[in-house]
């Protein structure tokens, strides 16, 4: 059997567009982040473009199978990662997904600082802290944007790992980004915030092609990059019955989408609710099926022990020689 690849000569990554065995075709489509969004195939070749390697519409009975992917659906915000320290070093105390305040990246704390500041037990600090916040920005077209920072006390602006926007406290420090004709809308952006003493603000405002003015970077032009999956959909190539989609959400009350946990799952009508823990290890502690069967988990202290180990398993997710047991419920 003879196989043929075709990569993405667009991308520097290594993205296989499509392949072809036994004169069949399977093509993915990738969005601007690069996970694969659609896949078609595999179905004999004649059913694709010959350039493209996309469906050319010729096959009907069967149609080429497809299934699509979205990713982060109803995510919006860039991802936030605190350290209690102002250098950004040491372990992380907080993390989640976006600030709290405002619509847009326009931010004034006072002597105070985000509620997101906080240290591991989650007691808020005012000073002294540091705030990455990483993810997607969407364009809406390309051409060259100015992007101005005005931090109290620390701001660097990095888009594609290029540093547009190094300000300190407390001046207006404006650089460009360019989108070449052409190019993918969806850019990676890191912003890096440290406030030392005293007032704590931070901003950052774009003007371009498309922007009326120079305005604060709304919040839903950006999105994280967790790559999680919200829903799935296999078309049903004969029409006969609904194609199925299976959606899962990820936030719960305490619970943030960036531990990328799965809450609820659904399909067909019928969902899985699984429960976590809102702090420390953040395990499971229950599932309920979607008939209503109910399962509940607890677990031992780290210090604890018990008479006859070898009955009680190990959680496979959770290790660290943490124990588990199964408290009532039926499955």
């Amino acid at each position: 059997m003879i196989s043929e690849h075709g990569w993405d000569t667009n991308s520097t990554s290594d993205r296989l567009l499509w392949s072809k065995a036994s004169n069949q075709i399977t093509r993915n489509v990738y969005s601007d982040e690069g996970w694969v969004t659609d896949s078609y195939g595999p179905a004999n070749a004649a059913c694709f473009d010959a350039v493209t390697k996309m469906p050319n519409g010729s096959c009907t009975t069967p149609a080429v199978p497809h299934s699509s992917t979205v990713r982060n659906g109803g995510l919006s915000g860039l991802a936030v990662t605190v350290w209690p320290t102002n250098n950004f070093s040491g372990p992380p105390s907080n993390m989640t997904t976006g600030l709290t305040g405002s619509a847009a990246l326009s931010y004034s704390w006072g002597l105070s600082g985000p509620v997101e500041a906080t240290t591991t037990t989650g007691t808020q600090v005012a000073d002294n802290f540091s705030v990455r916040l990483t993810g997607s920005m969407v364009f809406s077209t390309t051409g060259t944007f100015t992007f101005t920072g005005t931090p109290d006390d620390l701001l660097n602006v990095y888009i594609d790992d290029q540093l547009v926007v190094a300000a300190g406290c407390c001046s207006a420090i404006s650089g460009s980004f360019y989108l070449p004709p052409g190019s993918a809308l969806t850019r990676r952006i890191r912003m890096d915030y440290a406030e030392y003493t005293g007032y704590a603000s931070m901003s950052l405002t774009w003007a371009g092609p498309a922007i009326a003015g120079t305005v604060a970077v709304p919040i839903s032009a950006l999105k994280p990059r967790y790559g999680l999956v919200t829903s799935s959909t296999t078309d049903d190539s004969g029409g006969a019955t609904l194609s199925p989609t299976t959606t899962t959400t990820y936030t719960a009350a305490g619970l943030d989408p960036v531990f990328g946990l799965p809450v609820t799952v659904s399909s067909g009508g019928l969902t899985t609710t699984t429960g976590y823990e809102t702090g420390g290890y953040r395990r499971r502690t229950s599932r309920m099926l979607p008939a209503g069967n109910q399962a509940t988990y607890e677990y031992y202290a780290n210090a604890a022990t018990v008479d006859n180990p070898c009955t009680v398993p190990v959680d496979p997710v959770n290790q660290g020689g943490m124990l588990r047991r199964w408290a009532t419920g039926t499955i």
